[in-house]
């Protein structure tokens, strides 16, 4: 199963996959170009970075449980989901990513005293725990 899977709504399948926004949903045509730009990222400098990097466990709405990595190559925070391909996660601000294929996706980190603790995954008002392991 893919992290890209994880972002799809559950009401429309178990299994979640990834796709075009556009072709998720009909939007009108003013909309569609806006909704499928290339998020905007803000600069992280490497020892916040490294607060993210680590071994995470993620919550799927079916009651499955998604190991996912977290960890920077070419000075780019990357995640990859046990098994499959790595993505770049793009910084938004105050401890949230994103992530190219779907600029609806929200990864926000809870940190408390520089340590992240967990998460949320955030996408259509579906919300998934991140657990980080120890």
């Amino acid at each position: 199963m893919t992290f890209a899977r994880i972002s799809m709504s559950c009401a429309a399948a178990l299994v979640l996959v990834a796709a075009p926004l556009a072709a998720q949903e009909a939007a009108p045509a003013d909309t569609s170009a806006a909704r499928r730009a290339p998020l905007v990222s803000k600069p992280l400098p490497a020892p916040e970075r490294e607060k993210f990097v680590g071994d995470y466990d993620i919550g799927l709405p079916n009651g499955w449980i998604m190991a996912t990595l977290i960890y920077v190559e070419n000075d780019q925070l990357m995640v990859e989901p046990e098994g499959e391909q790595k993505m770049p996660l793009r910084y938004l601000g105050n401890d949230t990513f994103g992530l190219d294929f779907d600029p609806t996706l929200r990864l926000a980190f809870e940190v408390k005293d520089g340590k992240v603790l967990g998460g949320k995954l955030t996408q259509k008002g579906q919300r998934m725990n991140v657990f980080r392991r120890p």
